[in-house]
């Protein structure tokens, strides 16, 4: 059932071997010797087949019936030989997975939810080991229950009897408080004579294990509870001589509240608070926050709403030490001192979404330095303390939901996977265990949260080959196409996309045809042919909705949504004939999806494969063989509106603006323009050195993008202001840099969320972002600097090349350096952002060392006003990494 491509070998004596085919099926080979003679021979071989895996592209036998499947068209598997079958017959059990994105045939980068939360969607793998790679930056949350409970401010966990788990929860409403008690999976309302229902709750926490302290508009009360009694004393209770409570901050033994502008601050201590100072600020209190761990200092932080200021103020004396002016005209809403990574960090968040954090020095005197500001989304924001596997977070709640926590005592700004966040709290109950509770809306959901990493990946496996993905916003859907081989007369099948599709989708006929098969070779090999597929997927469940079965001797070649009238789904196909060498027959198909239902509109022929296909100012723009044609739809017909012919064989093309890119599989890339008023494709430069092409992009309008099949990425750039008209339509050799991998596909975007910041990195620094796909599986990052940037980081670079040992002592710059069949090049013009980001991992007095004799002149600090130093690049660094 396959062609036998690896094998390993089991015993040292070499009488048992493992099998893998390029179907992903693992066998295993036995010699029988013949015992009777004087010599080994072989008088028998025998095979048992163990089960389905991944295409294997390396066998390993590790020991002890462990087997490692190395695969480059699928994830990579560990697996453990059994002697008795699983539940799918199979003698192997999977014992881990390693993700593999590769070889990435395309792929789009889409904001679903239209948060600013991009997305990256890959087809990836091939064969049967075919999949949609749904790849998010961000932390996933994974729900145990959703509760409807509209109007809730903030929440807190309590436990109110003899117990280690959190048994209660405090809901705080705009005017009154609501206590629900959590028995299993069944929670209902209590009221308790000794908490304050009718005032909403600012702050509340267990003291000790029969102590409660709860914090009100309208008093603090210290609440004494028992088993038997539950709630039923109040110890002390303490209220303002006038007016109400506005904020507050507690913990175990310490509560700082704050009367519009007046502060009090007490102290616990053996069952009682008393009140040891106050102080009158000189505006009202808009957050406050009390400092837990008292390792260098005794604070307490206080935002307040005049003058958009943050005060540090010392303990117990409630004297301030220090007035930062923010530079913010947005009123604090929430203020944080915590200890990521034993670095003290104050954090300030404000009513526009905007998160400003320091370092909290105490070398000589208490003092804030390394400012960072970071937009995390559009709407106040408030900041919680969490903890997981140890670690200490902070949860910013907002439109924008994101987690900030530390990484090598840097910190790391990371988007929770929900629309929006309005408060949260931690929960461990019996059966909810180590939880996060999450307001958002009228509702309240309990979950656990994934790791805390930067990328997140969801496999979607289609088990056939997926060449092609488009995304059509209008019907939310995505279109796919799909292509595997089928045995005509096959014993053993793999199930597939469209196997899947009779189950939960219609079929939609196109052209029904009888399935010719392919020839037989001889009776020993099985008779395959290709099936080519066009899917739609719900965007949001990827619930396979419509399939269409293309001819048996047809091949998809490219899709594309566009919106010509309305929005339309188009196939690009060609004939394929074995006598030929290229296909001289193809045509266009058009599709509409409306009202759930998938229409069939019309087709074109083509003389020639459409390979590629894009779309300019509502008009569709095709490559097909050697040839670039737009066609515009009256109708529902496509009809020819121009073309172009200069090349050899059209692979790539890209639109944007008012520009065309062609790639050319030999001939490089040409730039075209469409003159609307004489509905023509003219030239507006090309680059005239053949390359063997492998993607092309365009980056803005004078710069252009492309990758060769030999590993290497080159930027061309036109110069419109040239006179000479020879001149002006060339594309100049820009830009080149050895990558090491061939890149598949080019989009433009960032994976997660573009996270702003007014201090190094703004719009005039950083463009024009683009992600890549490659053969071997990785995403890459592009973005476009500017002349000022790119002298910082150039030096750097070359600092850093010549400081860092490499593996194998390889030299960076001759690694880096462009090399093909015809010509070797030095690299220029790129900065290898990988490399960059070695500088945060050198001690201090190696990047002193580093920085001593850089050569650096005004003009490339002068951009922020800040003295180039240490800490400068460590800022610009970290937020370079930001953007990935």
């Amino acid at each position: 059932n396959g062609e036998i491509t690896n094998y390993a070998q089991i015993d040292s004596n070499g009488q048992r071997y493992l099998l893998a085919n390029s179907m992903g099926q693992l066998y295993l080979m036995i010699l029988i010797s013949d015992d009777s003679s004087s010599y080994s021979k072989i008088s028998d071989i025998r095979f048992e087949f163990l089960g389905e895996t991944s295409i294997a592209d390396n066998i390993t036998y590790i020991d002890n019936g462990v087997v490692f499947i190395g695969s480059k068209l699928g994830d990579s598997q560990l697996l453990k030989l059994v002697d008795t079958p699983n539940d799918n017959g199979f003698y192997v059990n999977v014992l881990e997975t390693y993700t593999n994105l590769g070889p990435i045939l395309d792929m789009i980068v889409v904001d679903i939810e239209k948060q600013g939360q991009g997305q990256i969607i890959t087809c990836s793998g091939g064969h049967k080991n075919g999949s949609l790679r749904i790849i998010k930056s961000g932390i996933g949350i994974n729900e145990n229950a959703i509760i409807d409970l509209p109007g809730v401010k903030a929440i807190w966990p309590l436990r109110l009897t003899d117990s280690q788990a959190d048994d209660h929860l405090v809901l705080a409403f705009f005017d009154y408080t609501k206590i629900l008690s959590f028995q299993g999976e069944e929670f209902e309302d209590v009221e308790l004579e000794s908490f304050d229902l009718s005032h909403q709750t600012l702050c509340t926490l267990n003291v000790s294990r029969d102590l409660i302290l709860q914090v009100s508009t309208s008093s603090i009360r210290l609440i004494q509870t028992s088993q038997s009694a539950v709630g039923n004393c109040v110890v002390q209770e303490w209220r303002p001589d006038a007016g109400s409570i506005s904020v507050a901050s507690a913990n175990q033994q310490e509560i700082l509240v704050a009367c519009r502008h007046v502060l009090f601050y007490f102290l616990i201590a053996s069952n009682q608070f008393s009140l040891i100072s106050s102080a009158s600020l000189d505006n009202e209190v808009a957050c406050l926050d009390l400092c837990e761990e008292k390792k260098n200092f005794n604070l307490c932080a206080v935002g307040l709403w005049g003058d958009f200021s943050v005060r540090l103020l010392t303990l117990p004396g409630l004297d301030q030490i220090l007035n930062e002016n923010v530079k913010c005209d947005v009123i604090p809403r929430s203020i944080l001192i915590d200890y990521l990574d034993d670095i003290a960090y104050l954090f300030c968040s404000f009513g526009d979404g905007s998160v400003i954090s320091y370092v909290i020095g105490s070398g000589n005197g208490i003092g804030l330095s390394e400012r960072r500001k970071v937009v995390l989304g559009t709407q106040p924001t408030i900041l919680k303390k969490f903890s997981t596997n140890e670690s200490k977070n902070i949860f910013a709640c907002s439109d924008r939901p994101s987690v900030i926590s530390s990484a090598n005592q840097k910190l790391v700004y990371s988007s929770v996977n929900l629309k929006q966040v309005d408060y949260m709290c931690q929960f461990s109950s019996k059966l909810y265990a180590q939880c996060l509770i999450l307001i958002s809306g009228g509702t309240m959901r309990i979950g656990t949260m994934d790791n805390i990493q930067k990328l997140h990946i969801r496999s979607l496996h289609l088990n056939e080959t997926v060449r092609r993905i488009c995304y059509q916003a209008e019907s939310k859907t995505f279109g796919l196409i799909t292509c595997r081989p089928e045995s005509v007369n096959q014993s053993v099948s793999t199930l597939c996309a469209n196997q899947l599709i009779a189950k939960h989708g219609a079929l939609v006929p196109l052209k029904s045809e009888t399935c010719s098969k392919s020839t037989d070779f001889s009776s020993g090999f099985i008779d395959i042919q290709n099936i080519n597929s066009f899917l739609i997927l719900d965007q949001n469940t990827f619930e396979c909705l419509y399939s269409v079965q293309l001819q048996t001797s047809e091949f998809a070649l490219s899709i594309i949504s566009i919106k010509f009238d309305e929005s339309y789904f188009v196939i690009g196909c060609a004939q394929m004939n074995e006598d030929d060498p290229e296909p001289k027959q193809g045509r266009l198909i058009l599709f509409k999806l409306s009202d759930n239902k998938l229409n069939y509109i019309s087709e074109l022929s083509t003389k020639g494969a459409p390979y590629c296909m894009s779309s300019l100012n509502n008009k569709l723009l095709v490559g097909i063989s050697n040839q670039l044609k737009m066609y515009e739809l009256k109708e529902g017909q496509l009809e020819l509106l121009a073309s172009y012919s200069d090349n050899v064989f059209i692979t790539h093309l890209q639109c944007k603006n008012d520009f065309i890119i062609i790639g050319d599989i030999m001939k490089s890339c040409s730039v075209l323009a469409y003159r609307q008023d004489t509905n023509q494709l003219e030239l507006v430069a090309k680059d005239f050195t053949p390359i063997w092409l492998s993607s092309v992009e365009i980056v803005d309008d004078d710069n252009f993008m492309m990758c060769d099949c030999f590993n290497n990425i080159i930027t061309l750039r036109k110069d419109s202001g040239q006179t000479n008209e020879e001149e002006r339509k060339s594309l100049k050799n820009h830009g080149c840099m050895h990558i090491g991998e061939q890149i598949n596909v080019f989009r433009h975007g960032l994976l997660g969320m573009q996270q702003e910041s007014n201090e190094l990195i703004m719009n005039q620094h950083v463009q024009n972002s683009m992600l890549a796909g490659t053969v071997s599986g990785s995403i890459m990052l592009f973005c476009q600097l500017s002349p000022v940037l790119f002298k910082i980081l150039n030096e750097l670079q070359n600092k850093l090349s010549k400081h860092l040992i490499t593996a194998g002592r390889i030299e960076y710059a001759k690694w880096r350096n462009f090399e093909s069949e015809r010509r070797i090049e030095e690299n220029k013009n790129f900065i290898d952002g990988d490399l960059i980001e070695c500088f945060q991992e050198l001690s201090a007095s190696e990047q002193e060392n580093l920085v001593k004799d850089f050569r650096i002149d005004e003009q490339m600090v002068g951009h922020n006003g800040e003295e180039f130093s240490v800490n400068y690049l460590n800022k610009l660094v970290e937020e370079l990494s930001r953007l990935h």
